[in-house]
């Protein structure tokens, strides 16, 4: 019995599959999360430093959920929940989770959505303005 020869893929065999890979790669790259984006409010305001103000964004969203909880003090926030958007007009709008305990004392998660406005120096707690926020759950 002769042995078989492994059958060689042809050309258009090859460009199916690149194709396929690069249609997958676009598709992805466009579909990425908007905090992977640079957003729109650091275009628009030049000398803004939107690591800054991601930062303080964060800070605040965190400290304005804090005050709606039973036990703030246990508060923990995890970062993969933890979503920021920016505006041209200075609004952010942040989506996070936040594990706290309950007034039983069991830690429960929250899902929290908030929007905030600042003016002049967003570094500053006093020029931040609570628009809205709502517990999710």
């Amino acid at each position: 019995m002769e042995a078989k020869q492994p059958q060689k893929h042809s050309q258009k065999f090859w460009i199916a599959v690149i194709s396929v890979g690069l249609v997958l790669f676009l598709a992805s790259k466009m579909c990425s999360s908007p905090e992977t984006k640079k957003d729109s409010a650091t275009e628009i305001k030049k000398g803004i430093d939107s690591t800054s103000l991601w930062y303080y964004s964060k800070s605040f969203a965190k400290d304005y959920v804090k005050q709606q909880l039973k036990s703030p003090s246990t508060a923990e926030f995890p970062d993969k929940d933890f979503k920021v958007w920016f505006e041209p007009d200075s609004t952010v709008t942040i989506k996070c989770a936040v594990d706290a305990q309950n007034s039983y004392g069991a830690m429960i998660r929250g899902n929290y959505y908030l929007k905030m406005k600042w003016k002049k120096d967003f570094k500053d707690s006093d020029n931040w303005t609570l628009i809205t926020i709502q517990n999710e759950d």
